[in-house]
């Protein structure tokens, strides 16, 4: 054997390999460990693995395994012969945080067959969402009032903190009325509304969503400034506002239909109205970042739709007919902001 062949193997190791292939156990874990509110259990203090094994009835080599993982993923840290909760855990996994992806993680227990390789095979192969019988998961939501409840849901507690950051990235002083479409729970209209005292908002969504939305428009005393206007997204017309907000939105949908929603708010924007489109983007070639990649994927599992790089959404907005595009990054994750103006 030639010694050269073997050099790039030995120079670089296996580390990359095995930290992509053990993936999917590091999914299970965090999925694992949410279902048994492992985070909730450690939220009044640090326990011995032990106790641990007790209070969550797992077999004491199961716990240790569940343990050792969290703590890798840097999810919890031994103190002495005690674990506890990291920052990270403490603002992202326990039920009472407001940013919690406990939500998001019941939805994603709710829809087992998606984190299969067979369903992954299947739909890559296929090229569509074999989710809900070959039902769209908005259509499916609309009727099917537990699911819907759920996302809603799970997308209100994912969505507070990106809604908190990108309100300090663009300056909307100037408007009058924020049209949330596809808005959900609110969570970005709570936030724009914190943020800019005179502003009025206006939550777009399907029957069902809405119902679920005036909930939380009282929840955080917003009643008065915000109301829900219940629609379809294609059919409906958009009620007035001189601001239109998508928040992961466009990636929902195929390129043909996202043109279709760009052109729909040029058309109801007064002159001088602005859209913005809240995503996670691509970079230009579409090679990263990773998170991005995985969505991307991600939304070919669940939606018809996939994640636009920043030429794309440029290009989306300015054929549509919006003047001065900008996109650039909220500082918050992988999340960036799109905007242009009607002149």
């Amino acid at each position: 054997m030639d010694i050269d062949c073997a050099a790039p193997q030995a120079r670089h190791g296996d580390k990359p390999i095995f930290d992509i292939y053990f993936g999917f156990i590091h999914t299970y874990a965090l999925l694992f460990a949410d279902e048994i509110r492992l985070f909730d259990l450690l939220a009044d203090g640090a326990l011995t693995l032990d106790e641990i094994a007790a209070r969550t009835a797992l077999a004491a080599r199961s716990a240790q395994a569940l343990v050792s993982l969290c703590a890798s993923l840097g999810l919890l840290e031994r103190q002495a012969d005690r674990y506890a909760s990291t920052p990270l855990a403490q603002g992202f996994l326990t039920g009472e945080a407001a940013s919690s992806f406990s939500g998001v993680l019941a939805s994603a227990r709710q829809q087992e067959e998606a984190f299969s390789y067979a369903f992954f095979k299947a739909s890559l192969r296929e090229g569509r969402s074999r989710l809900f019988d070959g039902v769209d998961l908005f259509d499916n939501n609309a009727r099917d009032a537990e699911h819907c409840e759920i996302f809603t849901r799970a997308m209100h507690s994912k969505s507070r903190g990106p809604a908190e950051a990108w309100v300090r990235r663009i300056d909307l002083s100037g408007h009058d009325r924020l049209l949330d479409i596809g808005g959900g729970s609110g969570a970005h209209v709570i936030s724009a509304l914190e943020r800019w005292p005179a502003l009025q908002a206006v939550i777009f969504d399907l029957p069902t969503v809405c119902d679920i939305a005036d909930t939380f428009i009282e929840r955080y005393r917003a009643t008065g400034r915000a109301r829900t206007c219940k629609g379809d997204l294609w059919t409906s017309d958009y009620p007035a506002a001189d601001v239109h907000f998508y928040s992961d939105i466009f990636h929902d949908w195929p390129m043909d239909k996202c043109r279709f929603l760009a052109r729909k708010s040029f058309e109801a924007l007064p002159s001088g109205g602005r859209v913005i489109l809240h995503e996670m983007l691509f970079n230009p070639q579409k090679t990263g970042p990773r998170n991005v990649a995985a969505y991307n994927a991600n939304m070919l599992l669940w939606t018809q739709g996939q994640q636009l790089s920043e030429p794309e959404v440029r290009e989306l907005l300015e054929t549509a007919g919006f003047a001065g595009v900008e996109v650039f990054r909220t500082q918050y994750g992988d999340w960036s902001l799109a905007t242009g103006v009607k002149p």
